[in-house]
């Protein structure tokens, strides 16, 4: 795998979040009132440090 697939893969889980934020703000929704969140085990979802549901417990902190 090259530099900018490597690129790819580590945007995927902030643009996905981004998504999210942006359909919970738009819903009336407050992220801080979530207790969890559940994905399909991919490694860009869950990565302990820079997959999406690494991200989301930042926002939500």
């Amino acid at each position: 795998m090259n530099n900018a697939e490597k690129d790819v893969f580590r945007t995927i889980p902030r643009k996905i979040g981004t998504i999210h934020l942006i359909l919970l703000e738009v819903s009336g929704l407050d992220i801080n009132n979530f207790i969890g969140s559940s994905t399909d085990g991919a490694s860009n979802m869950r990565g302990e440090y820079n997959g999406f549901s690494a991200w989301l417990k930042k926002k939500s902190t």
